[in-house]
């Protein structure tokens, strides 16, 4: 399970808080510049992944001011998030062998 971030140019602050927190720092975060995966220049995108008890935690910083991503926005960032890292996990392979 996740949910997708989108921080603007005002509420980038709100990252530190994100990475810092007690209970959603501890999942697995994916942080990416927003123009990268098709996002206005200047924001920043986290993809959590975790429980249902760490994205439910999520919320504060939505009522904070970070963006949530729904349906069709989020699983298109999280696929090309995803992409990426499959092929930089190819490309390793290759190189590795």
């Amino acid at each position: 399970m996740y949910r997708v971030l989108k921080l603007s140019g005002e509420n980038r602050k709100l990252k530190d808080a994100i990475v810092s927190d007690d209970i959603v720092g501890r999942q697995t975060l994916v942080l990416k510049a927003g123009e990268s995966v098709g996002e206005e220049p200047g924001s920043v995108i986290i993809i959590v992944e975790g429980g249902s008890e760490a994205l439910a935690a999520v919320d504060r910083f939505v009522s904070s001011g970070a963006e949530e991503l729904r349906d069709e926005a989020a699983q298109r960032v999280y696929s090309k998030v995803k992409e990426e890292e499959d092929s930089a996990e190819g490309g390793m392979g290759f190189i590795f062998g």
